[in-house]
């Protein structure tokens, strides 16, 4: 019997989706505020997996986010559930973080019912219950932006054979090429230190073209979304800058949708406040040139520390040592020295700050 013989939410009921048992996750702010709530699909069986559904207090399109089709790209899934938890402005987000619950656990690509993203051949209908149940909710919500998060073992080299990574591929049409290239370079010049992982952009395959039965390229065709897929690289990158990659492209894909007014995406880490700066203490001579000659006995020697520069806070203490014994025979900027007989002597200036930072110079004189 056709789907399309059955209204939507019973379509979904079929494919053991608890609507009716919908449980509210979070309402936050006022009653008009933005509400999250969550389902699930094929609920009592192995394939069972949550999808949260946030609802923006102003009108908006609608976005899907998937991760976890396969279930040993770790990032995907991961980024996704963090997602799930996005405090939305407007619009709809709908989030199936764990898409292929079996293969996540077993930490393998595949599940029992072989490649997910094989499942989902464009003009027909899902081969898998859990492809068909996962297709639903594209259905129910009929997204304009759908993303799917995914990881590859190598970096892209315009070959599917080797690997895909660092790669957001997108449906064809204007705007979403414009996103998807927009994201990239957003990501690539904001998030990405060593250009070797700067990500690329990449068409979908035409409908005759293997891979057949992507996720993505079903939501594009079948459903007029703009579908990207997100591909970072799972070997040599830390797993949380693999999920941070992942939150920026979605953000910045998605913020005209979801959030008013929004750059659209996080807010790089900020820049850590300086290291506060020490004083830097100084002597001055008169005579001018006090520390270069022999000077005779009995001279006096004024010595200045005005010339002292401040650092991260004012300069609130000068402490002179005149003998070099380490013990304070004077303070204050300005200090005189009268000398004996024919010996060096030592001087040491300590300058101290606001801030208990200090600094210490120190100087010769010599006499006959």
């Amino acid at each position: 019997m056709s789907d399309t013989n059955y209204p939507r939410r019973a379509v979904l009921a079929m494919a053991g989706v608890a609507l009716g048992g919908a449980s509210l996750i979070r309402a936050t702010g006022s009653a008009n505020a933005a509400t999250r709530e969550s389902f699930l699909l094929l609920e009592g069986t192995e394939h069972e997996t949550e999808v949260f559904v946030t609802q923006g207090e102003a009108d908006g399109p609608t976005v899907l986010v998937i991760g976890g089709i396969h279930g040993n790209e770790t990032a995907g899934y991961e980024a996704a559930a963090e997602i799930a938890e996005w405090d939305i402005e407007s619009g709809t987000l709908v989030t199936i973080p764990r898409a292929n619950e079996v293969a996540i656990s077993n930490d393998s690509r595949i599940g029992d019912g072989g490649d997910l993203n094989r499942q989902f051949p464009t003009g027909e209908e899902p081969t898998t219950a859990l492809a068909r149940a996962i297709w639903s909710v594209v259905e129910e919500y009929e997204p304009t932006t759908v993303l799917d998060l995914h990881e590859s073992q190598e970096i892209y080299d315009g070959s599917d054979l080797d690997g895909v990574g660092q790669t957001v591929f997108h449906s064809a049409g204007e705007k979403a090429t414009r996103d998807a290239e927009d994201a990239v370079n957003f990501v690539n010049n904001n998030y990405i230190d060593d250009s070797t992982y700067n990500f690329k952009l990449g068409g979908f395959s035409s409908p005759d073209t293997d891979p057949s039965g992507l996720f993505v390229h079903k939501a594009a065709r079948d459903a007029g979304a703009d579908a990207f897929l997100v591909e970072t690289l799972s070997t040599d990158i830390a797993l949380d800058t693999r999920i941070e990659w992942h939150s920026v492209i979605t953000r910045r894909v998605t913020g005209e949708e979801l959030f008013a007014g929004d750059e659209s995406t996080p807010t790089p880490t900020p820049e850590p406040e300086p290291k506060p700066e020490p004083p830097t203490a100084r002597i001055t001579t008169d005579p001018a040139n006090a520390t270069d000659v022999t000077l005779e006995e009995d001279t006096t020697v004024q010595l200045d520390a005005s010339g002292s520069e401040a650092g991260s806070s004012e300069i609130v203490k000068f402490a002179w040592d005149l003998t070099g014994d380490g013990a304070t025979d004077a303070t204050g900027a300005q200090t005189s020295l009268t000398l004996g007989e024919c010996q060096k002597y030592p001087i040491v200036l300590t300058a101290t700050d606001a801030e208990g930072m200090t600094d210490t110079t120190e100087i010769t004189l010599s006499t006959l």
